[in-house]
């Protein structure tokens, strides 16, 4: 017995992935059993952004925030989304707690998107503009304070106290303690014997 049907797709988008071709036995679903899968839809104007974030982070986070994306296969392109989802749970991952986040990525006209790229994603969480900043592997911090080295003269160094700010683990803010055109100077490098 030769039966058709015409099966309608629930939502506008695209066929990410057929599983069945014309021909194959399908099964409905019943409360039984689950049914053929018989393809994959996507609507591609409401694409989501699918991390983690460390522990140690997710306490600065808050649902709204800001995120500039950057997708491995588009290195120029500039995408902005909005965080919209923070786990209420941490799970596991390279035996450290993480929470999955989710952000909201609205379509883009500059960019061709496509499901399964990847893409790290930064959350701003403060920034100041025109600070006076350092490389922070020339700071020293002992005892809650932070010291650099200034070069004060021919082959003279002297250790100077600085108040720090923001860091973005590449550069730190100084906050009190040098002045534009303070000649810092490098820790010396330790040789591995």
């Amino acid at each position: 017995m030769d039966i058709e049907s015409i099966i309608k797709a629930p939502i506008d988008g695209f066929v990410l992935k057929k599983n069945v071709e014309v021909g194959d036995p399908v099964t409905p679903l019943t409360s039984y059993q689950e049914g053929t899968v018989l393809l994959k839809m996507a609507d591609m104007g409401r694409l989501i952004f699918k991390g983690t974030v460390d522990e140690i982070d997710v306490g600065k986070l808050k649902e709204g925030m800001d995120a500039d994306i950057k997708v491995g296969a588009l290195p120029t392109d500039k995408i902005v989304g909005r965080l919209t989802k923070i786990s209420l749970k941490a799970e596991k991952k390279d035996n450290a707690s993480v929470f999955p986040i989710e952000i909201s990525v609205p379509a883009t006209s500059n960019s061709t998107l496509r499901a399964g790229y990847s893409a790290n994603a930064n959350l701003i969480i403060r920034q100041k503009d025109s600070v006076l900043v350092v490389p922070e592997r020339v700071v020293t911090f002992r005892n809650d304070s932070a010291f650099v080295k200034v070069s004060v003269g021919p082959a003279k160094e002297e250790e100077r106290s600085i108040k720090t700010g923001l860091s973005d683990a590449i550069t730190i803010e100084v906050v009190e303690g040098l002045k534009e055109g303070d000649e810092v100077v490098e820790k010396p490098v330790k040789k591995i014997e």
